[in-house]
């Protein structure tokens, strides 16, 4: 199952001594596009903030065998202290030569215009609506709020009036 993705922003960060499995990463903010993701909370997944991160290959935990990432939804916290809407993200963790070329590529602004991730077909907790596309896709996050991400790719526009013109395939 192929989810494709607008990024809206990207970000860089650059940890020393911190507790990620990378010191080095990318972030992007991104909306769905061409499907309908129906969830199992009722959450509107159009509204949640949903972000992608992408991470040079390193040694990859337990849950994640024949995957390269999670997508995880993460509910709401409502306390007297703090209210942080659900949201959802996604990591994947690809070759240092393709994390470095994206990198290099964002450095001298050239952002990925789209993304797509790729889930495991074999994948519990999601099936296809009615949809002859299948773009609707109803996904039982309550059950199964992580799932497998088996691949990602980027779309990265070298022409900038591609983006100014708003021509964004």
């Amino acid at each position: 199952m192929i989810l494709n993705f607008l990024v809206k922003s990207a970000d860089l960060y650059i940890g020393v001594r911190v507790p990620f499995p990378s010191p080095v990463g990318l972030t992007f903010r991104v909306q769905v596009v061409l499907a309908e993701i129906e969830l199992a909370t009722k959450d509107n997944f159009d509204d949640l903030d949903g972000r992608i991160t992408i991470l040079p290959e390193a040694e990859v935990a337990e849950d994640t065998r024949d995957a390269i990432g999670m997508m995880n939804f993460v509910e709401s916290i409502k306390t007297d202290y703090d209210n942080l809407p659900a949201s959802w993200i996604a990591d994947a963790r690809i070759p240092k030569p393709q994390f470095d070329e994206l990198l290099a590529s964002v450095r001298a602004g050239q952002i990925p215009s789209n993304i797509s991730i790729y889930l495991d077909g074999r994948e519990v907790g999601l099936e296809f609506g009615w949809d002859p596309d299948g773009s609707e896709i109803k996904w039982d996050n309550r059950t199964y709020p992580k799932l497998k991400v088996a691949a990602v790719s980027f779309q990265i526009p070298l022409n900038q009036s591609n983006i100014i013109n708003g021509d964004m395939s």
